[in-house]
């Protein structure tokens, strides 16, 4: 049977792509407000997330598209946004023993956790450092860590104040069956507007985080990665974001075997 189909939602034109097994595809239609979101909808049974950053590999900063194909990655979405050196997270970020930034930043609230030491734990956890009062517990029982603004807080809360600030920008979120969202608006809209737009689509939103805002946001699928049966019909689904610029740390998926 093939792998590519579509699976219809309420509303017009909302229908995510099947590329493969656990890996969902969507470009929500419609009005100019509902424009230009894209998600991609990860099992974390079937897709392992990768932290990939210049200062661990020595490879240096490298587009989405370059990080994808050097490291075998299906998909690639920005980590964190990142200092004036080109090379440090804005927030701690840690892959098992490399630490690419060791301080917490007091202005971020949201925690990426994956690559569990107990087998017991979630395959991924985002943390509202706000809600969750343990969150400083938790921290040491992942391998893999990314700090970030909060987008969506715990209990689907909007956790962006309302802003004039029009970018288009990339997030990482969770749905409530706990699959991983790798989110791109490519329309300039407000962080705060973004948020709003995502609690009211059909994704089951549960809590997101910023990783980057601007030209240097994008989302990169790869192809080359995708089931043959999964790309008959992607053209009509999947508009490239790849970002143009070189970006020092990102998070990609690849297949479980």
């Amino acid at each position: 049977a093939a792998l590519f189909l579509l699976l219809f939602l309420p509303g017009p034109g909302w229908a995510w792509s099947i590329l493969q097994e656990g890996l969902h595809l969507q470009t929500f239609p419609g009005d100019l407000q509902h424009a230009g979101i894209t998600v991609l909808r990860i099992d974390p049974a079937r897709f392992s997330l990768q932290l990939l950053s210049a200062s661990e590999t020595g490879s240096g900063s490298l587009t989405l598209r370059d990080w994808a194909r050097r490291h075998g990655l299906t998909a690639a979405i920005n980590a964190s946004m990142y200092q004036q050196d080109r090379v440090t997270s804005t927030g701690y970020m840690r892959n098992f023993g490399h630490l690419n930034n060791p301080s917490v930043n007091p202005r971020f609230g949201a925690f990426l956790l994956f690559n569990p030491k107990d087998d017991n734990d979630p395959l991924v956890r985002i943390v509202d450092r706000y809600h969750v009062p343990e969150w400083r517990e938790l921290l040491p029982r992942y391998h893999s860590v990314v700090q970030n603004y909060r987008m969506i807080g715990a209990e689907r809360t909007n956790a962006w104040l309302v802003s004039s600030q029009l970018f288009s920008m990339a997030g990482i979120g969770l749905d409530k069956a706990g699959n991983l969202l790798f989110i791109h608006s490519r329309f300039p809209r407000s962080v705060h507007e973004l948020n709003k737009l995502l609690l009211n689509l059909p994704l089951n939103i549960q809590v997101a985080m910023y990783v980057e805002g601007g030209p240097t946001a994008g989302l990169y699928l790869n192809e080359e990665r995708l089931a043959p049966s999964g790309l008959s019909g992607l053209a009509s689904a999947w508009q490239n974001m790849d970002t143009l610029y070189r970006i020092p740390n990102v998070l990609g998926i690849i297949e479980r075997k």
